[in-house]
């Protein structure tokens, strides 16, 4: 009898322990083995070949370190993406992605309460990439260095104009007021 209840606890027990650890997470979770980083998605598949948070997954699932990403992003020592702009090609020495540099025409101005003023005689901003990333905006009136900012748009303040450079165009804000340009 006391064995035949010793074994019906330990099938008890066992039991539990499969019923307790057969519900599935659904919140991904973030696994190291043998120092490999590894993300499990919602549903505690593996995830590849995708970004999570500012961590990159590569084909195996590991985290890639200390590496370009595919879609042209550095990746540091501890995983996470450094803040610069993707790269579009590997000649040697890797080339950073250009693609807002360039001529900016004037398309009209905007006041508050106004309608859009299309006048013409506004010159053009030139716009080019500096070695740490930022871009340096141009026109005949003043210049402005913009950096990144955490919208993916470069932003800079001068002490009278807040300018904005995205894959739209160029904004330049003053008082209550901004010209718009777009690129050539």
């Amino acid at each position: 009898m006391n064995k035949k209840l010793n074994i019906l606890k330990k099938s008890v027990i066992i039991s539990l322990c499969f019923t307790l650890f057969s519900f599935p997470s659904f919140a991904g979770q973030w696994i190291n083995n043998y120092g490999n980083w590894y993300y499990l998605g919602d549903d505690g598949s593996m995830t590849i070949n995708k970004w999570v948070g500012n961590y990159y997954l590569g084909s195996d699932g590991v985290m890639l370190t200390n590496s370009w990403t595919p879609d042209g992003y550095y990746v540091g020592a501890d995983g996470a993406w450094n803040g610069q702009p993707a790269v579009t090609a590997n000649t040697g020495s890797y080339q950073v992605n250009t693609s807002l540099e360039g001529t900016y025409q004037y398309s009209y101005t905007q006041i508050a309460g106004e309608a859009p003023s299309f006048e013409n005689g506004v010159g053009a901003v030139t716009v080019i990439r500096n070695q740490d990333g930022s871009y340096t905006a141009s026109n005949s009136y003043g210049a402005a260095i913009l950096t990144l900012g955490s919208d993916g748009s470069y932003t800079a303040w001068t002490d009278f104009e807040y300018w904005s450079l995205d894959e739209t165009g160029l904004c330049i804000e003053f008082g209550d007021g901004a010209d718009f340009f777009v690129k050539m």
